[in-house]
């Protein structure tokens, strides 16, 4: 069983930092964008 879940760790691709850093830029503009959209 240790193999196999090796061999599944293995498989996985872990989110690369570029895209990990475009994913969060983007939720941070998003929430600015709601915030400058939404009526004060």
């Amino acid at each position: 069983s240790v193999s196999g879940g090796q061999m599944q760790r293995k498989k996985r691709v872990p989110v690369p930092r570029r895209e990990m850093h475009l994913l969060q830029v983007g939720l941070r503009w998003q929430r600015c964008a709601r915030m400058a959209l939404c009526p004060r």
